[in-house]
């Protein structure tokens, strides 16, 4: 949680000062009004503040803090009161997969400007609950029920860092079925017919390819989720971004294995590299989230999970 660090304001001041865009990605539940104020006076543009489930229960219980879920949606009113963009950002996993609609019912009732589906990726404390990762066919029907909530006019940009959303689109776009929206967790806009090029630029997962993760100590990783050392800040960025074996790795798609090399979707989506990287140790390996990759899922070879997956997808 940023706001515990003495000297997060300072930096955030700084940042604005150097001309950069203030993001913050928060808990929330230290957001008094008092804070989100002074998140707005300090130069922070946008927040994007974590929320589990409309039952607080089932928040407080994956958080491991009683109380935590009403600190945080008051969190989420004074950021939008004060008029930071503000977002509810929801990792899905079977304990709040059903939960999804209201969650964004909720969103909108709040008035938040944004709500993103986040990939479950097993890493980190992830580890931990990785038999709650949801099977590859409900992920597919909840980006084409993102979909459909990104097309309604309610005020709420609705997006997914799943790269297979992009796909998902195009496919929706392509057979008469979606307007021309490739929604990604970047921007989401109207492309008035130009939807291919824009997804081909923007090109799904964009670990080590458009962005990358700098530690506390300055390590620098392909993304927040890919626990994989290129270097340290302190060596230089430009260098390490131009010429790091890994990310060059990352950025070409054509050894990609599975049937995300197969796939005329990998130069749009490519898979999430962090999650190949987290099941198999192999940042080529196939995405085992997406349903053109359900072999590989069912040989992860957690078989409790392959028991249950037909009585799951007849409640999905």
């Amino acid at each position: 949680e940023p706001l515990i660090s003495k000297d997060f304001f300072d930096i955030a001041k700084y940042a604005h000062e150097k001309e950069m865009y203030v993001s913050v990605a928060s808990n929330g539940t230290l957001i008094t009004k008092e804070v989100a104020k002074k998140l707005r006076e300090k130069g922070v543009e946008y927040i994007e503040i974590s929320l589990d489930s409309t039952d607080f229960k089932i928040h407080d219980q994956f958080r491991g803090v009683k109380g935590a879920w009403e600190k945080t949606v008051q969190g989420i009113k004074n950021c939008v009161e004060v008029g930071i963009t503000t977002c509810i950002a929801t990792t899905t996993t079977r304990y709040n997969y059903e939960d999804i609609p209201n969650m964004i019912d909720l969103a909108i009732k709040l008035k938040v400007d944004r709500f993103i589906h986040f990939n479950f990726i097993p890493t980190g404390t992830g580890k931990e609950i990785i038999d709650q990762d949801i099977l590859p066919e409900q992920r597919e029907k909840l980006l084409n029920y993102l979909y459909d909530k990104l097309e309604e006019d309610n005020g709420l940009q609705v997006f997914s860092t799943a790269p297979q959303f992009a796909r998902v689109s195009l496919e929706r776009v392509e057979s008469g079925k979606g307007k021309d929206v490739t929604p990604t967790h970047f921007a989401g806009v109207s492309l008035k017919g130009k939807a291919i090029a824009l997804a081909d630029f923007i090109g799904g997962c964009g670990a080590g390819r458009i962005y990358c993760s700098i530690e506390y100590n300055g390590d620098i990783q392909p993304c927040v989720f890919m626990p994989i050392k290129v270097g340290n800040i302190r060596e230089g960025f430009l260098n390490l971004w131009q010429n790091s074996e890994i990310l060059n790795k990352l950025r070409n798609r054509e050894d990609l294995k599975g049937e995300c090399h197969d796939c005329p979707y990998r130069y749009v989506c490519g898979g999430c590299r962090a999650r190949a990287y987290a099941y198999f140790n192999d940042i080529k390996a196939p995405d085992p989230g997406c349903v053109h990759n359900i072999n590989y899922w069912n040989e992860i070879g957690r078989e409790e999970v392959i028991e249950k997956r037909e009585e799951i997808l007849v409640t999905a």
